[in-house]
Parts: C-alpha cells; sequence; structure tokens
C-alpha cells in the first residue's frame, strides 16, 4: 500500500514535470517567433531607412510609444505589409 502512493506520487511529480517543461517549450517558441518578426522589421527599416539596427530598433519604440501599440505588433505589421508606420 505504502509503494502504491509512493508510486502515484512519483507519477504527479514526473507530470507535473512534463508540463512545466512543455510550457516552457511553448514559451520559447512565442520567444524565437517574436524575435524574428521584430528581426525582420528591423531589417526592412535598416533597408529603407538607410539607419544601423540601433537606429532601426529605437524607430520602432519611437512608433509604438506614440501610436500605444506593442512593439511586437509594430513589427508584425511592417513584416507583413512591408509598409513602414509613419511618426504623427
Amino acid at each position: 500500500m505504502n509503494d502504491a502512493r509512493s508510486s502515484r506520487r512519483e507519477v504527479h511529480t514526473v507530470s507535473d514535470t512534463l508540463a512545466d517543461a512543455e510550457h516552457e517549450i511553448e514559451h520559447l517558441h512565442r520567444g524565437m517567433h517574436s524575435r524574428t518578426l521584430i528581426g525582420q522589421a528591423q531589417g526592412i527599416l535598416m533597408e529603407r531607412l538607410g539607419v544601423d539596427a540601433e537606429q532601426a530598433i529605437d524607430y520602432l519604440r519611437r512608433v509604438s510609444s506614440h501610436s500605444n501599440r506593442k512593439l511586437l505588433d509594430i513589427a508584425k505589421d511592417i513584416a507583413e505589409t512591408r509598409k513602414l508606420p509613419t511618426l504623427d
């Protein structure tokens, strides 16, 4: 009986560990996707505006701040449409 409880506890612990690992993997995948979109937008800005990488990120930050939108959403729009947002 004691062995059965111990086994159930071990299975529960392994199950929790697996769920945590799956959650972490999903989180890392989302982060990689976000970084890819930001990198694509950054490259488009560098080419179109003739700026370096830091200036392109600064541009994204300014647009994000002025438009009250997430930087990732702006980067996604640029990467998908190839159109540059304006700073109004």
